[in-house]
């Protein structure tokens, strides 16, 4: 029983000690937690990347021969605690490396400057809309064109037709001419058949009557001759 209780109160002392084991990490953790933001909050840029700001002239110095302007932001590094800024200018399109954060300032445009920018925007809203129309006027222009082709290229088809119909009309009223005049061949062949036919028709008819004549006249002599014979006969029988 005595070890039973010794054994018990080891293990609770063993659990408190852990529990303040753990308590010290989290307050550690806690504190390094806010170090770090601290340090975060510290190396935290003035200026951001894509910021646009003025660089100082840094020409008086012995030795320095920087014009400065007006530049973006493209990098950010750090010199200790100090800040140094990669800076592409927009004249020129040059880039400087390592500038310093106090030789850096906003770009702010001044009065002037802001209405050259308008006018600036208004010119180029002014061209866009000059080149919205044009481009507009030469979609219409093509449209048109293309239209016109079209029409063009269908009279070209209906000419086509017309002169091929013109051609078959001209094939049919020749094969017309050729029927015609086949047709008065034919009926030219016909007249002269029918006089040719006609004349043998009445040549045949005098020949019959010309042969009746002769018949007509041979049975007249035969029955003059038969007449005197049989007036001859009776004499001599009387």
């Amino acid at each position: 029983m005595y070890s039973f209780c010794v054994f018990s109160i080891n293990a609770a002392h063993a659990f408190v000690f852990q529990i303040g084991i753990i308590k010290n990490i989290c307050a550690g953790s806690a504190q390094a937690l806010c170090i770090a933001n601290l340090a975060l909050e510290r190396r935290r840029s003035k200026y951001s990347v894509g910021n646009q700001v003025e660089v100082q002239a840094r020409t008086r110095a012995v030795g320095s021969n920087a014009a400065g302007g007006v530049g973006l932001v493209t990098n950010v590094t750090w010199d200790g605690d100090s800040e140094m800024y990669t800076v592409k200018y927009v004249v020129g399109g040059r880039t400087e490396l390592n500038v310093r954060v106090e030789f850096v300032s906003p770009y702010v445009l001044s009065q002037s400057a802001r209405a050259a920018d308008g006018d600036i925007r208004s010119h180029r809203s002014s061209a866009a809309s000059a080149a919205a129309r044009d481009t507009s006027a030469l979609s219409e222009k093509r449209r048109h064109d293309a239209e016109v082709c079209a029409l063009r290229f269908k009279v070209i088809d209906l000419e086509a037709q017309l002169s091929s119909e013109r051609a078959r009309v001209k094939r049919e009223r020749a094969a017309l001419k050729d029927s015609a005049k086949r047709c008065a061949e034919l009926e030219a062949k016909v007249t002269v058949e029918s006089q040719r036919r006609i004349a043998e028709h009445e040549q045949t008819q005098r020949a019959m009557i010309e042969l009746l004549e002769e018949v007509a006249k041979s049975s007249a002599a035969d029955a003059t001759a038969t007449t005197w014979l049989l007036w001859n006969l009776s004499r001599t029988w009387i």
